[in-house]
């Protein structure tokens, strides 16, 4: 299984320390040169010391958005999308707009929460710990489905 991860889906994971467990859960985890850029140094050195192989964006792919690139999608979430779709690879993305485009697109596309219960059924966190990263979602402010993490807490029994 490939991924390539968009910036908000890693900003999420950063916010309660889950950088590490998505090359976990693939046999590859990318992100595009310029999700790292705009993640910014620190957490873009912490994300390739984790694991995540880095793809480089050749000028010439922003030519290739016609029909992808929409008003509300930017061109680094035009550009996840544009990878997904051309190496047949399952995007993660908290993105609202870039998870709509990918299912129009016909690709498979997860977020952060997806993440947490696939680590949570694989062992590589416990239930505790994903009762934590709901409550730090919520408490830090990362728009995630509020009816998501609802539905998580109660079939976890979170405190």
């Amino acid at each position: 299984m490939i991924l390539v991860v968009d910036t908000s889906t890693l900003l999420d994971l950063e916010s309660v320390g889950g950088i590490p467990l998505l090359p976990k859960l693939a046999r590859s985890v990318r992100v595009l040169d310029v999700v790292l850029n705009e993640c910014g140094i620190e957490l873009a050195e912490k994300i390739l010391a984790a694991g995540y192989l880095e793809i480089t964006v050749p000028p010439d792919w922003v030519l290739q958005l016609r029909g992808l690139k929409t008003a509300a999608l930017s061109m680094t979430d035009a550009l996840v999308l544009y990878y997904a779709r051309e190496n047949k690879a399952i995007l993660i993305a908290s993105d609202g707009a870039l998870r709509k485009q990918a299912k129009r697109c016909g690709l498979e596309v997860h977020g952060a929460i997806w993440i947490a219960e696939q680590a949570l059924n694989k062992g590589l966190i416990s239930p505790e710990e994903l009762c934590a990263w709901l409550d730090g979602w919520t408490v830090s402010g990362r728009r995630l489905p509020q009816k998501e993490i609802n539905r998580l807490r109660e079939a976890l029994a979170c405190k």
